[in-house]
């Protein structure tokens, strides 16, 4: 195996286990049960994306390609609604979908030609630091003022970081 296939396995089983470790966790102990869902469900998407992602480079198909990027940034939207119900604040469910609705139509768009490829790139990677932009700016307040200001930095350094990563 690739070191990128191992790493995508370890993403895989990672997520799963995160996923499971949420469920076990939130509903025995009867905590925050609407962001522990959608937490546990992110990471199950998050798990299942990275397992389309090591099937679609032996399957070659188009659609598996696009199936591996949707599958990420839907699992990073429920995330952010996991974060929004653990800290009580208003779910962007119209947000959520007008993004996932403009990252799909790039994707797809992006197939049909190398130049539209690039234009789709930056559609998805802006609509990305957008969604994580709006965690870091939504969660400072209420980190800061509940947990002080190293809580609020460290929660939100990875969705500032986020970006960075995709737009390479």
């Amino acid at each position: 195996l690739s070191i990128t296939v191992t790493l995508l396995v370890c993403i895989a089983v990672l997520g799963l286990l995160a996923g499971l470790g949420w469920l076990l966790v939130g509903f025995a102990l009867h905590v925050a049960t609407a962001a522990v869902a959608r937490f546990a469900v992110a990471n199950l998407v998050l798990a299942l994306g990275a397992m389309v992602t090591v099937y679609r480079a032996s399957a070659d198909s188009p659609w598996l390609q696009m199936a591996a990027g949707m599958l990420a940034l839907i699992a990073l939207v429920v995330e952010r609604e996991g974060i929004q119900r653990l800290l009580t604040l208003p779910v962007s469910r119209r947000e959520h979908a007008g993004f996932l609705a403009a990252c799909a139509l790039a994707i797809a768009i992006g197939r049909i030609g190398p130049g539209l490829a690039d234009i789709a790139r930056m559609t998805v990677v802006g609509g990305l630091a957008w969604i994580c932009v709006r965690v870091v700016v939504e969660t400072h307040a209420v980190m800061r003022r509940d947990f002080g200001v190293l809580a609020a930095a460290l929660i939100g350094a990875p969705f500032a970081a986020m970006p960075m990563k995709y737009a390479e």
